[in-house]
């Protein structure tokens, strides 16, 4: 048969390695570990031992000589800088975590934003309560995580996106500077919409539902 593999056999080989971005964690009660990277690795679960890729590279985009995968997977075309030749540093972090951290995203999200967002130095008197710092997003809310701030598809406002990543309903509330004229409450597309009212501070208030993402329009 072609490449090998019989009639009724698998047309790929399983593999043991999966993707995940940002963070991937593991914990046994209150023993724990979580493995915190910039952007998009691999890692491996073995059931005792949690291991990652430091480093992947590719002579071409794709090969149809495969022993795990029959045929071409993409374009037949060579890649030589993804060999990745040299030197390279590769950026971790690790943290312990429990169960109950592994339940709650936004805790973990919190955890790489500590790791390798910069620090954002104030002058002293910007920490004073009757004269907070000014900010571009912020969003509060339990269990909520920010997952996209980019213009709109159509041009019009900024699309803002989060979702609850606790199992129980919450109350979310977006600080932005300068403050927005309108806000609206979109679907996941962008289309379609209700206008929120605004805090008399400018802030947006919202509900979300247990796991839900939520997209909101800001003008």
């Amino acid at each position: 048969t072609e490449q090998g593999h019989a009639p009724d056999g698998p047309e790929e080989t399983a593999v043991a390695t999966a993707p995940a971005h940002r963070y991937v964690a593991a914990s046994n009660g209150d023993r724990g570990l979580a493995i915190f990277a910039p952007g998009f690795f691999e890692y491996e679960w073995t059931g005792s031992d949690l291991a990652m890729t430091l480093l992947r590279s590719v002579g071409d985009l794709s090969r149809g000589d495969l022993a795990t995968r029959p045929g071409h997977a993409g374009w037949i075309t060579p890649t030589p800088a993804a060999q990745c030749i040299g030197r390279d540093r590769v950026e971790l972090a690790i943290g312990p975590v429990t169960s109950s951290d592994l339940d709650r995203a936004d805790r973990l999200e919190r955890s790489w934003e500590d790791a390798f967002l910069p620090l954002r130095g104030m002058w002293l008197r910007d920490a004073d309560a009757l004269l907070p710092a000014a900010v571009g997003i912020e969003l509060e809310g339990e269990g909520l995580v920010l997952s996209a701030a980019k213009p709109a598809e159509d041009g019009d406002g900024m699309i803002l996106r989060c979702w609850n990543a606790g199992d129980a309903a919450t109350v979310g509330r977006v600080r932005i500077h300068p403050h927005p004229s309108q806000a609206e409450r979109s679907a996941g597309d962008e289309r379609g919409g209700g206008v929120i009212p605004r805090d008399p501070d400018g802030s947006v208030r919202f509900r979300a539902g247990p796991r839900e993402i939520v997209t909101l329009r800001i003008r």
